[in-house]
């Protein structure tokens, strides 16, 4: 069930999660049973199972990110996860009371993977999702947070002090890694659904009701020129019979890509509805604005290919010019109307009008 919602790289993520987990439990019981297995075992293995532990956190924040996990890195971790045991065996074997130097040196080891998290974190999160940026701050804490043990041995060298401090940092790892965790997917889980409200399913364009909410914002606080155009499809019908609706759906998606390829201000693309689409753009330029959608109108005339079939397409626009405020349905209605006349004179053609408001 798990796998059938969620997208390869949130399942790998949450894998990755639940391997930190894993590890770290096993850790925390190989530390635990230090009076009943050899020390030197417990040693090793609570060591290597946390440094594991900690480079599944970094593993979990590539995938979410969607960033591969290079064999290298899969090698490093593993190297110096055992290189890392080994030295702090090796520490224990030559001075039993070296204590606090094994301490330091596990708190610098361990930080290292969070340090390396909280950098992914902090050059790939999008600064509008504050999901996003709570991760690379609480990647950073949980990096301090590892010294804890350090500092409170250093200040009271007793063993008893060291173990009630790693457990309570371990314990707030838990809560954390599973706040974040949560976090992360509830906020993607929400965001999934706010661009579901405001895209199209097939093109991924703006849907109309966002179109829509975006022109009548920008029409009436704007004292800027703008453009608003309609575009349509031609004989798309014609096209969804010959060839069927997998090839109707490539060219709406073909259509809008050359149209989100406009070189307009502030350029807005939507799906309107069927084969129709809707552009608005700050422009006054009625020369630049034409020859744009002139130019797109001739990259998609110029050809279309599905499977190795060429298939003709082309498209009708019909564009407004407001050199002032409007209203918006007032405006889509002129679009209309010019977007008709371009049917009328023969399709695939731009037409144009201005439209002043006084």
């Amino acid at each position: 069930m798990l796998r059938g919602k969620l997208s390869e790289h949130k399942l790998d993520t949450a894998t990755w999660f639940v391997l930190l987990f894993l590890a770290s439990g096993l850790g925390y019981t190989a530390s635990s049973l230090r009076f009943i297995l050899p020390m030197g075992f417990a040693i090793v293995a609570n060591n290597l199972l946390y440094q594991l532990a900690c480079y599944c956190m970094l593993f979990a924040v590539l995938r979410w990110y969607q960033k591969p996990i290079k064999v290298g890195l899969y090698l490093t971790a593993v190297t110096h996860s055992v290189l890392f045991a080994l030295l702090q065996y090796t520490l224990y074997k030559m001075d039993p009371e070296s204590m606090g130097t094994r301490i330091l040196l596990a708190s610098i080891s361990l930080s290292s993977a969070y340090l390396a998290a909280a950098l992914v974190a902090a050059k790939n999160g999008q600064r509008h999702r504050p999901e996003q940026t709570l991760l690379a701050t609480v990647l950073a804490v949980m990096m301090v947070m590892l010294y804890v043990p350090f500092i409170a041995f250093q200040t009271l060298p007793l063993m008893s002090v060291f173990r009630a401090s790693a457990i309570v940092v371990q314990s707030l790892f838990s809560f954390i890694i599973l706040g974040t965790m949560l976090t992360l997917f509830l906020f993607e889980e929400i965001e999934w659904h706010r661009l579901r409200s405001i895209r199209d399913e097939l093109t991924g364009a703006f849907n109309r009701r966002y179109f829509k909410e975006q022109v009548q914002n920008k029409l009436r606080t704007s004292e800027s020129a703008s453009v608003i155009a309609l575009v349509d499809i031609d004989h798309f019908k014609q096209i969804n019979d010959s060839y069927g609706h997998d090839v109707g759906d490539a060219v709406i998606t073909f259509v809008v890509r050359h149209l989100e390829a406009l070189d307009l201000a502030e350029c807005l693309v939507a799906r309107y509805g069927g084969e129709e689409f809707a552009i608005f753009a700050c422009e006054s330029d009625m020369v630049k604005v034409h020859h744009a959608l002139d130019k797109v109108r001739n990259a998609i005339a110029a050809g279309f290919t599905f499977e190795k079939q060429a298939i003709e397409v082309s498209v009708s626009i019909g564009a407004v010019l407001l050199d002032r405020p409007s209203e918006y349905g007032e405006t889509l209605r002129q679009a209309d109307v010019a977007l008709y006349q371009a049917k009328q004179e023969g399709r695939n053609r731009v037409m144009m009008q201005g439209l002043s408001r006084v």
